[in-house]
Order: structure tokens, then C-alpha cells, then sequence
């Protein structure tokens, strides 16, 4: 009788898990938005910017998260812009 030899299934890893590969860092986010590295690094500290993620001393962005940051900056109209800053009309 021939012994039937066991077969280890092979192990297949993605090389980035999908949240991963969702995240930008700080440069690839400012690329993404067209704007300077620094100006995320202020909205960072005034809480003026889009929601990041902290990973050790990693700083990344999901891309969900800064559209949904330039969405929320939609205004039809310069007095649109007024208003929302507390100016009176």
C-alpha cells in the first residue's frame, strides 16, 4: 500500500492588508488634497484638519477621511464662507 502523504497547504499573504494599503502618509495626503505638508501639520494642532491617524510616531490619512474633510469645506458662495466663521452678515 502507498502511504498517503500530507499536504500543507500553502500560505498566501497579502503584502498590504486593505487598511493598510488605504492609508497616505502625511506627503501623499498633502499631494491627494493639493496642498503643503505644513498646512496639515497646523490643522493637526488647531484641530482645524482632517482626521488622522497616529501609528507610534506614523502620522497617516485615510482617504475616506480626507474626502470627507473637503466635502465638509463645501460652501456655494463667499458669504457662505463669512458665515461660517461667526462674521455678521
Amino acid at each position: 500500500m502507498n502511504p498517503v502523504a500530507f499536504v500543507r497547504p500553502k500560505v498566501v499573504r497579502a503584502a498590504h492588508t486593505p487598511v493598510q494599503s488605504a492609508l497616505l502618509n502625511e506627503r501623499s495626503a498633502a499631494n491627494y488634497l493639493g496642498l503643503h505638508t505644513r498646512t496639515l501639520q497646523k490643522g493637526r494642532q488647531d484641530g482645524s484638519g482632517p482626521t488622522f491617524i497616529k501609528l507610534g510616531r506614523r502620522i497617516a490619512y485615510r482617504q475616506c477621511d480626507l474626502d470627507a474633510w473637503v466635502e465638509a469645506h463645501a460652501v456655494r458662495s463667499t458669504a457662505d464662507v463669512t458665515m461660517r466663521r461667526g462674521a455678521k452678515a
